[in-house]
């Protein structure tokens, strides 16, 4: 039970921590969360698999919610064509037409 309390707590502690980064100007604490999160969910891939549970709880709402919530900031990221953005808002074509860089 011991490292289950010290995973939930290493979580806490980055969820109490998150803001804190986005009010510097330098790189680093950004990425010192981001390693803080990645070595949180390591660890509990590491544990689940001691104790003989499957890797990732596929049922697990949470996980599900998470997953969906990555996706969408993924498709976000995402340009839109040409074809589909000039007929959601010709004004944001106007604007990418206008500012962004020609490729050649």
């Amino acid at each position: 039970m011991g490292t289950q309390r010290a995973l939930l707590a290493m979580l806490l502690l980055l969820l109490a921590a998150a803001p804190l980064p986005f009010g510097t100007v330098q790189p680093w604490p950004r990425a010192a969360l981001a390693a803080g999160c990645l070595l949180a969910g390591a660890l509990w891939v590491v544990w689940r698999m001691e104790r003989g549970l499957t890797l990732l709880p596929w049922k697990d709402p949470v996980l599900i919610a998470g997953a969906v919530f990555a996706l969408f900031g993924a498709a976000q990221a995402v340009p839109l064509p040409r074809a589909a953005l000039a007929a959601v808002s010709p004004r944001a074509l106007e604007l990418r037409d206008r500012y962004e860089p020609k490729l050649q």
